[in-house]
């Protein structure tokens, strides 16, 4: 009999052990689960994060271009505009010089035949020179005014562009930061679900070996009251 009970209680401490075994296991099995899923979230958030941080490189990118692009038209322009008013100045200028030439030859050949008529003519084309180099003046005025009230929108517009870049980075750096503290507050409270349960694993292990404490003193007793 006493040869029975010592191999039904090794059986049974043989079960227990393999019971314990088997739990610590499935314990560990499911700290390496938790631990893949860990690895393969933080893996998406990465990677989610690279291909928006490309994104942003791209936009930036392409918004660099375009600006370049718009501030070469505008050399562009402003240098034909240029070339084509010295060319028209260039052309008035020959013009008037013919003009003057032809003027002086008429002019000597009628001062030739009539010396009042002369007078009279050149007191004529005196106004007339006046009042073309006073129009003259007045078209340049207005090409300078309209040339500053083009530059002092320009530098408004690129102003507003550069508020508006300033905005958008301001706004991408608060979300960027948003983003972060959600990512960190998802992480604390895993960290803590992961903690509970781990306490509450150790909690019924603890358990189980009380119990088993209780149980083995019980058949001990019970031994010793049968001996």
């Amino acid at each position: 009999r006493l040869e029975k009970e010592r191999l039904e209680k090794e059986e049974q401490e043989r079960l227990e052990k393999e019971r314990l075994e088997k739990e610590e296991q499935e314990r560990l099995e499911k700290e390496r689960l938790e631990k893949e899923e860990q690895e393969r979230l933080e893996q998406e958030r990465l990677e989610k994060e690279r291909l928006e941080k490309e994104e942003q490189e791209r936009l930036e990118k392409e918004r660099l271009e375009k600006e370049e692009q718009e501030r070469l038209e505008q050399e562009r322009l402003e240098k034909e505009r240029l070339e084509q008013e010295r060319l028209e100045k260039e052309r008035l200028e020959k013009e008037e010089q013919e003009q003057e030439r032809l003027e002086k030859e008429r002019l000597e050949k009628e001062r030739l035949e009539r010396e009042e008529q002369e007078r009279l003519e050149k007191e004529r084309l005196e106004r007339e020179r006046l009042e073309k180099e006073r129009l003259e003046r007045e078209e340049q005025e207005r090409l300078e005014q309209e040339r500053l009230e083009k530059e002092r929108l320009e530098k408004e517009r690129l102003e507003r562009e550069e508020q508006e870049r300033l905005e958008k980075e301001r706004l991408e750096r608060e979300e960027q930061e948003r983003l972060e503290n959600e990512r960190l507050e998802r992480e604390r409270l895993e960290k803590e679900r992961l903690e509970r349960e781990e306490e509450k694993e150790r909690l019924e292990r603890e358990e189980q070996e009380r119990l088993e404490k209780e149980r083995l003193e019980k058949e001990r007793l019970e031994r010793e009251e049968q001996e």
